[in-house]
C-alpha cells in the first residue's frame, strides 16, 4: 500500500506532466520550409525598403567576414525592388543549405523590369538560415 505522501508525489507529477504538455502542444510548430520562406520574406521586404543594414544581417557568416557591414553599406545601388515572391524552397538532403526561387520587380537606371527570377543560395549556420553570397576574388 502506497503512503500518502507517494499518493501526493504522483500527484503532482501528473498535474506538472499535464501542464508540460499542453505547453509544448501551445507552441507553433514551423516546417524548415516555413522557417525559410519567413527568413526570405524578411530579407526581401529590407531589400524593397532599401534598408541595406537589415539586409546585412540575413547574409551568411562567410560572406560577413571577408565583407564589413561598412564596405557592404557604401556599395553604390541602383536598383529598386518590389512585389517579390517566393516561387520555390528546395532545401537539400542535408538540411543546411537551400536554393530559393524569388520573382519580383525591379526598376534599373530607370528601366523597369516586371517578373525578375533570382536564385538564392541559403545556407543554415547553427539554428538560423542565411542568403549566400559569394566574394569574387582577383584569383577566380
Amino acid at each position: 500500500m502506497k503512503s500518502n505522501r507517494q499518493k501526493i508525489n504522483l500527484l503532482i507529477l501528473l498535474i506538472m506532466a499535464m501542464f508540460l504538455i499542453s505547453a509544448c502542444q501551445s507552441l507553433p510548430f514551423q516546417s524548415p520550409d516555413q522557417v525559410l520562406k519567413a527568413r526570405v520574406t524578411l530579407m526581401m521586404a529590407a531589400r524593397c525598403d532599401q534598408d541595406w543594414a537589415e539586409v546585412y544581417e540575413y547574409l551568411a557568416p562567410e560572406y560577413k567576414s571577408k565583407v564589413s557591414k561598412a564596405n557592404f553599406l557604401g556599395v553604390k545601388r541602383d536598383v529598386l525592388y518590389g512585389n517579390p515572391t517566393i516561387e520555390s524552397i528546395k532545401i537539400g538532403p542535408s538540411g543546411n543549405e537551400a536554393v530559393v526561387t524569388v520573382k519580383y520587380d525591379m526598376t534599373v537606371m530607370s528601366f523597369d523590369v516586371a517578373g525578375h527570377r533570382e536564385i538564392q543560395e541559403w545556407v543554415k549556420t547553427g539554428s538560423e538560415w542565411y542568403y549566400q553570397i559569394k566574394v569574387a576574388s582577383i584569383m577566380d
